[in-house]
């Protein structure tokens, strides 16, 4: 016959000095288990600065210190930074974007039948916002800077 113990989760002898509450008896199993997968798993990040493959290269963060607003040209901002990437407002402003990969990383995980590894790259996308007034001068420039 069992009756609830007092100090135990679950349903036990009626003998309460031998009864260990169920938390307790597993808490060793989850200890071993935690330690196995802290030791089979890893993670590695290695600090990069490269431009992305298909990205320009000719940009970068110092680029609009360049454009001098009411002075620099539109030719010589085609001249200086190439066919933008995109123009807005019947092409009074260009955009210009880039990308570096500002780190890559890994993760191995393994178990007793087998393991696997995945990785990717920590990029930083760049758009150089220009825009001219109606003297074809540079009249305002913005950096946006966005994560993925």
């Amino acid at each position: 016959m069992t009756k609830a113990c007092s100090n135990a989760i679950i349903l036990c002898p009626c003998n309460e000095d031998l009864v260990m509450p169920r938390v307790s008896k597993h808490w060793g199993v989850l200890l071993l288990m935690l330690a196995g997968v802290a030791l089979l798993a890893g993670c590695l990040i290695v600090p990069t600065n490269y431009y992305e493959s298909n990205s320009r290269h000719n940009l970068n963060l110092l680029t609009q210190t360049n454009l001098v607003i009411g002075v620099t040209t539109r030719e010589d901002v085609l001249l200086l930074l190439g066919e933008p990437d995109c123009g807005i407002d019947m092409d009074q402003s260009y955009g210009y974007k880039w990308s570096k990969v500002k780190a890559i990383w890994f993760i191995a995980a393994g178990s007793g039948g087998g393991g696997g590894v995945a990785g990717g790259g920590i990029q930083h996308d760049y758009m150089l916002w220009v825009s001219f007034d109606e003297s074809n001068r540079v009249s305002q420039t913005q950096l946006v800077k966005h994560w993925r």
